[in-house]
């Protein structure tokens, strides 16, 4: 949460905890899910995808990956 509040001028998201919280769950139960079956469309894939979830949700709409 810290790091996102410390760089606030770059993110959407207002509520730093949550936002932290949210992320740390969310890539624990990837990461583990990942670790215990391995996907069928292959783990850079899901990596890729990942990374695309998070900066859309993080990054404001004109900076959001695929955003103009």
């Amino acid at each position: 949460a810290n790091m996102l509040r410390n760089n606030r001028q770059h993110f959407a998201v207002v509520d730093f905890d949550a936002t932290a919280y949210v992320i740390v769950v969310t890539l624990e139960a990837i990461v583990h899910e990942l670790l215990m079956n391995e996907p069928t469309m292959g783990k850079e894939r899901i990596l890729d995808t990942i990374t695309e979830v998070l900066l859309t949700y993080l990054l404001p709409m004109s900076s959001a990956p695929g955003k103009s």
